[in-house]
């Protein structure tokens, strides 16, 4: 009898041993990775990157047939692309005004550049007027999620209702638009520029 309860303490200090060393194994590599995870993002952002720029050259030599016309054609892209980044640091507004004139008077593609840059505008706070919350928290249980207010609007019985865009991590370009009256969200302390640090890094900042 002695025996067997003895073989019995030893294999559970046996499995005691074991957890405590997966247990370890695991924070280990859960630490490793966290050091390596800014690497890995940056990795995933580059091959998304290079696999656009692939999948538009292929696309341009598929029209072209030509791979000179293809380089010419992504030499003066590319040109364009560093000169209006020229302007634009020197803050020269009329030519953010005529490139912004221009893509807005595009068919089908001005309707969504036009919403986007609405967008961008006032999550940024380029026009106060409309930044009417900025940035809120949405209650979901006993914590809550970060959202930025794109609308307000009153309804007849006089409820404030806001519209809410509330973005994926760590992409935000992506999300859900949410309904929800105005004292049923709290403002938060965050800027528009300080929340979205913090979802695209995951809540590390």
């Amino acid at each position: 009898m002695d025996g067997a309860n003895g073989s019995s303490r030893s294999f559970r200090r046996l499995l005691l041993r074991v957890r405590l060393a997966l247990s370890s194994l695991v924070k280990t590599f859960g630490t490793g990775l966290m050091v390596f995870f800014p690497l890995i993002v940056t990795i995933l952002v580059l091959n998304f990157v290079f696999a656009s720029v692939e999948a538009i050259l292929v696309w341009l030599f598929g029209l072209t047939n030509s791979v000179e016309a293809t380089a010419g054609i992504m030499l003066v892209t590319l040109a364009i692309i560093f000169y209006g980044g020229y302007k634009i640091r020197r803050q020269e507004k009329w030519f953010m005004s005529r490139v912004d004139r221009f893509l807005a008077a595009l068919p089908v593609v001005g309707s969504w550049y036009k919403v986007m840059r609405d967008l961008v505008d006032r999550l940024a706070g380029k026009d106060q007027k409309d930044m009417y919350l900025g940035v809120v928290e949405v209650p979901v249980g006993e914590g809550h999620v970060l959202a930025f207010v794109t609308r307000r609007d009153v309804m007849p019985d006089g409820t404030a209702m806001l519209t809410l865009f509330m973005p994926t991590s760590p992409n935000p370009t992506s999300g859900i638009v949410m309904f929800f009256p105005e004292d049923k969200v709290r403002k938060s302390h965050l800027s528009s520029d300080a929340a979205f640090a913090k979802i695209i890094s995951l809540g590390l900042k």
